[in-house]
């Protein structure tokens, strides 16, 4: 079992992630042949494109335009509401009252959309593609601070999975479907490594890419190392770091997207020869 877990960044780490996962392939690491692909916000739009085997230059410039298309949102971000989102989710394992209380303040900040209304507008940034049997992605029900990891099976389309993934509680409206509110996964963990569904004893190698480090990536992979599966992280290296956005408020930068692919790009050649033979034996 080969389980790939993609984080949340906005379209600027969603860039990252793209840069470095192509720079990867590029070498020989074969990320498109998990056996799961668990995604949480720009984890999630990322999956999507790597389960569907289409080009991921394609999937860098539909960043690129979800970046512009937040520069135009009349509603703006809500920093502090975004940094508490950063203190709940990063400091590893909160309470779902802590999560519900974010999710609460989220939909009263930005008023919830219908979900198939957002779903339309990320169906330009994604494959046309039935949901993949391997892909999954996280979200959270903004009524009980609860984990929801949607699957194929759940009657939803990757652009609805994404749609609820990315809704980021100070930054996009919450989302409506099936009678509840939808936040972005990112309010419980910008990686959520420990949702990922293969039974622990099957659970094999894990690996991890992960555009924005939080004390809670440390939390979750310390437990899933427990289960006796491996587990390798991929951070934003010094490079990396200069060239993403500064900070989470910017992740949404349409100046950064490209220079943050580059350096993706540029880490997977470091990154490579130590993923390769570890990620491809079974």
């Amino acid at each position: 079992m080969r389980t790939l877990v993609l984080g949340g960044g906005g379209p600027v780490g969603a860039a990252w992630l793209g840069g470095l996962s192509e720079g990867l392939l590029h070498r020989r690491v074969d990320v498109r042949a998990a056996t799961e692909i668990l995604g949480t916000s720009a984890g999630a739009a990322l999956g999507t494109w790597l389960s569907s085997g289409e080009p991921l230059s394609d999937f860098l410039d539909a960043m690129r335009d979800r970046a512009l298309w937040h520069s135009r949102q009349s509603h703006g971000t809500d920093p502090a509401l975004l940094a508490r989102v950063g203190r709940t989710a990063g400091g590893g394992h909160p309470t779902e009252e802590e999560i519900r209380q974010v999710a609460q303040a989220a939909a009263k900040g930005i008023p919830p959309r219908a979900a198939d209304e957002v779903a339309a507008e990320w169906a330009q940034w994604l494959p046309d593609t039935p949901w993949p049997r391997l892909l999954r992605m996280v979200c959270v029900d903004a009524a009980t601070g609860r984990p929801r990891v949607w699957q194929q099976g759940d009657g939803l389309t990757p652009a609805t999975g994404v749609a609820t993934s990315t809704a980021a509680p100070g930054a996009v409206a919450p989302v409506l479907l099936g009678g509840r509110t939808w936040v972005d996964g990112g309010a419980r963990s910008c990686t959520n490594v420990d949702l990922i569904t293969s039974p622990p004893e099957r659970a094999g190698r894990v690996l991890v890419l992960a555009p924005v480090v939080m004390p809670s990536l440390d939390v979750e992979t310390a437990l899933v190392r427990k289960t006796g599966a491996e587990v390798v992280t991929v951070v934003p290296d010094e490079r990396s770091r200069a060239s993403l956005a500064k900070g989470i408020r910017t992740m949404a930068d349409p100046s950064a997207t490209a220079r943050a692919a580059e350096a993706g790009r540029a880490q997977a050649a470091a990154e490579a020869d130590r993923l390769r033979d570890w990620w491809r034996t079974e």
